[in-house]
C-alpha cells in the first residue's frame, strides 16, 4: 500500500497531520508489511510551508519522528504540479469531506472563509484523495 502525505515545518496547518500518517507508530507497525508513506511538503495552501526543505525534515524528525522518505517541496496542483500529483488528480478525484471526521471542524470552516471554490461541486483539483479499499 502507498500513501502520499503532506507533510510540512513549523508554519501553518501542521499539527492537524500529526495524528494521521505522521504518526510514526502507523509506519514503523505497517512497513514490514508492505507500507510505503511518500513526504512532500508544498507552499500552494495559503502560503503555509515557506521553509526550506532541509528546515522541513529537520522539523518532521525531531516533532513527528517521520521515518518514512520525505521529498523535496513540489507544487501539487495547477499548471506547475508535478506528475505524481497531476497522475492522482486525474486517477481518483476529491470525493467530498467526511464532515464527521475531527479535522473537518477546524479545516471546513478556514476553507468556506480563504477557498470557498474548493467546496463547490464541480471543483475537481483538491491534493485530498482517499485510496480506495
Amino acid at each position: 500500500m502507498l500513501a502520499c502525505s503532506a507533510v510540512g515545518g513549523s508554519a501553518g496547518l501542521t499539527s492537524l497531520g500529526a495524528h494521521g500518517v505522521h504518526n510514526p507508530g502507523l509506519y514503523d507497525h505497517y512497513k514490514d508489511r508492505g507500507l510505503v508513506i511518500l513526504g512532500f511538503s508544498c507552499n500552494q495552501f495559503a502560503d503555509q510551508e515557506p521553509d526550506s526543505n532541509d528546515s522541513v525534515h529537520t522539523f518532521c524528525t525531531l516533532n513527528y519522528g517521520v521515518a518514512f522518505p520525505m521529498f523535496q517541496k513540489v507544487d501539487v496542483r495547477d499548471k506547475q504540479a508535478h506528475p505524481l500529483f497531476t497522475y492522482l488528480a486525474s486517477s481518483l478525484p476529491f470525493e467530498g469531506f467526511d464532515e464527521t471526521h475531527s479535522v473537518a471542524k477546524i479545516l471546513i470552516p478556514l476553507i468556506h472563509e480563504l477557498h470557498p471554490e474548493y467546496l463547490a461541486e464541480d471543483f475537481d483539483q483538491m491534493e485530498f484523495h482517499k485510496i480506495p479499499d
